[in-house]
């Protein structure tokens, strides 16, 4: 597959940037830096929480929105789906907007590979049994977490172009505020789910019903399932319902185990690595409960994803839906709580070509151009200009820690009672102390401040 060596199968050049410029054509700064001769640390842009986003916030995210659905991308994609790569047809591309031509970038990162014969591969077998699964750069490995970091920044310097605001920090769901429904997707914030229209369009009053996905849901032909992408056919509306294989949102408990987590990542390093991968946690697939076995059972990350039908959980082109930015804001700064508060000699990918294909410490970023190693974005969001409006989650561990209680227990019972009491809406004088820190923690904080590739149906 071509993209085993990017970026060199796709660009013949590129410019050498100096000090702290980059971009294309340098006409960028790095991420963290700004000016004209970009050489002054950027005032972090903070990321908040969308529930307390003030209405004209939320009506500023949303135009700015819709303006990168509207605005040509100064990059092209490829056009067809099947057999076709630009690094063997590149006359076979089309102009593609800002917003869609990220969600081109996540797609290709987990599109079918070509093989030596110029056809398309596919995916066989059991997604959670079996390991001999397709090519993925973003996804089931170390570089997770790194690569959708790259990503989101991305995405917020579009908005920040978009808006004319260097500070505008992209809104992210906290999920742990509701177990059973989405509390973000209302028509002030990324559209309301219509839960009696059985194609699952949004709400006519959002400013996102009638977008449209330029890539398809992944076709499955003959037992094999190709993730492909060809602009050639009509567009499709996004949609969205709250029926998918996962029971509930993340819990407490989930986020809590993940935050203990002695290393950034360990052996075999993919859906199999243990309990202590930090990033095996945070992608979904072992739990306190143990490895996950089923798509009912993937917690945090895949969680998010698999609550929902639709577009969101196609996750080769989940970015379709601008809810992916809200739910992958926190999925980051779940990983900058870590970063923040784990030993720096814990934050280790694994030794060179230990890792699956592309999620080596110093291997390219696929999809990115100018390019960029995982390495370099496994650091503070501070490095790259950002930062969030709280750390509640760390004050509440510290907490926890503070009074003697083992962590993981005492959150388990934390997430069950809370769980209980906002769902039946009791009323209760709750006494064990861990609840009452996280009541207390959690609101205190507040006031002060992709379907996964290879899970189909």
């Amino acid at each position: 597959d071509p993209r085993l060596e990017w970026p060199l199968n796709y660009f013949k050049y590129a410019c050498e940037c100096v000090g702290h410029r980059s971009g294309y054509d340098c006409q960028d700064c790095d991420f963290g830096w700004t000016g004209v001769d970009c050489a002054q640390r950027k005032k972090p842009a903070i990321r908040k929480n969308a529930l307390l986003l003030s209405d004209a916030e939320k009506k500023r995210f949303r135009d700015t929105l819709t303006k990168l659905k509207n605005t040509p991308s100064d990059f092209v994609v490829a056009r067809d789906g099947f057999g076709n790569d630009p690094y063997n047809k590149n006359r076979f591309v089309t102009d593609s907007s800002i917003y869609d031509t990220l969600t081109f970038l996540h797609f290709f990162s987990v599109k079918t590979p070509i093989k030596d014969t110029g056809e398309a591969d596919c995916v066989r077998g059991n997604f959670f049994d079996d390991v001999q699964f397709i090519l993925d750069f973003a996804h089931n490995g170390p570089g997770f977490p790194t690569w959708h970091r790259r990503f989101l920044l991305e995405f917020e310097r579009e908005l920040q172009r978009a808006s004319g605001d260097e500070q505008m920090g992209i809104p992210y769901w906290d999920w742990t505020d509701h177990a059973h429904n989405c509390s973000v997707c209302t028509n002030d914030l990324v559209g309301e789910m219509v839960l009696d229209d059985p194609e699952g369009i949004l709400d006519r009053g959002s400013d996102f019903w009638n977008w449209t996905m330029r890539c398809q849901i992944s076709p499955v032909i003959e037992g094999c399932t190709y993730h492909v992408c060809n602009m050639s056919l009509p567009p499709s509306q996004i949609w969205r319902l709250p029926t998918g294989s996962a029971p509930n949102l993340p819990i407490l408990e989930d986020i809590s185990f993940a935050l203990n987590a002695e290393v950034y990542d360990a052996e075999p390093f993919g859906l199999h690595s243990p309990a202590n991968s930090f990033r095996n946690c945070l992608e979904g697939f072992v739990t306190s409960r143990g490895r996950v076995t089923k798509r009912e059972d993937i917690s945090l990350h895949g969680q998010g994803h698999t609550f929902f039908s639709g577009s969101v959980n196609a996750v080769p082109i989940s970015p379709s839906d601008p809810l992916f930015y809200l739910h992958h804001a926190y999925v980051d700064k779940i990983l900058e709580v870590w970063l923040r508060n784990t030993p720096t000699d814990s934050h280790k990918f694994p030794p060179p070509g230990r890792g699956p294909t592309g999620h080596n410490y110093r291997d390219y970023l696929v999809s990115f151009f100018p390019s960029a190693t995982h390495e370099d974005y496994l650091k503070s969001s501070l490095e790259f200009g950002y930062d969030y409006d709280d750390m509640w989650e760390a004050d509440f561990m510290h907490k926890v820690r503070a009074h003697g209680g083992n962590v993981g227990d005492e959150m388990q019972a934390v997430s069950g009672r809370m769980m209980v009491m906002l769902g039946c809406g009791v009323v209760a004088v709750v006494t064990i102390t861990v609840v009452f820190l996280f009541v207390t923690y959690k609101k205190r904080a507040k006031k002060t401040k992709e379907e996964e590739p290879l899970l189909e149906e």
